[in-house]
């Protein structure tokens, strides 16, 4: 699961792509300018385009979160509010709420050209924690099985990370593998929990 931000600079279409697994990439009209992992919270992304220093700064925290871009250290655009608002699209960049000539109301455009993405069990609470007790149950099956084959001389057709913990830490690797991912969506979901919760 992903989230997609778009800000803009004059004519220049930034999308940022956060995923669940902390991975953030940087699109710099359609061309990959940054990519990194974060682990919490947000990060710091820096590219050079023409001469320009451009730098977008996120910052997601427990209750509110901002996404800003800079360029050759001016701020150019913005999308800032409650985590939960920025998340679900309720709070776009400033770049996309325009004003009419003739009135003065103010209306809400986006650029994304992507509807609002389908809904998944991991948009809740619930469905992280059931994340957790899946990966757990995962992980307990696998110790036995591999118990099982090792002893046997059989093979089973697993995915090819788990693959790749077991050829790296044995049994122990795998089943640690799943333990980890177990304690990450257990923790995700508790985050998720509390930072519902005190939205409400």
């Amino acid at each position: 699961m992903s989230h997609e931000f778009n800000l803009k600079d004059d004519d220049n279409e930034i999308r940022f792509v956060n995923t669940a697994l902390g991975k953030e990439t940087i699109y710099f009209n359609g061309e990959l300018v940054s990519d990194k992992r974060v682990i919490f919270g947000g990060g710091a992304h820096k590219w050079s385009i023409d001469g320009s220093q451009y730098e977008l700064l996120v910052c997601l925290g427990r209750l509110n979160g901002k996404i800003e871009l800079l360029k050759d250290s001016k701020q150019v655009d913005i999308i800032e509010g409650k985590v939960l608002d920025i998340v679900n699209k309720k709070v776009l960049a400033k770049s996309h709420v325009e004003t009419e000539s003739d009135s003065n109301d103010t209306i809400e455009k986006s650029t994304n050209t992507k509807s609002d993405p389908e809904w998944s069990p991991f948009d809740e609470w619930w469905g992280k924690i059931a994340g957790s007790v899946l990966f757990a149950g995962i992980g307990i099956w696998l110790h036995f099985a591999l118990m099982r084959i090792e002893a046997s001389g059989e093979s089973i057709r697993v995915n090819w990370f788990i693959a790749l913990a077991y050829k790296v830490g044995g049994r122990f690797g795998a089943v640690a593998l799943c333990a980890v991912l177990s304690v990450a969506f257990l923790f995700w979901g508790i985050r998720h929990y509390q930072t519902k919760n005190t939205s409400n």
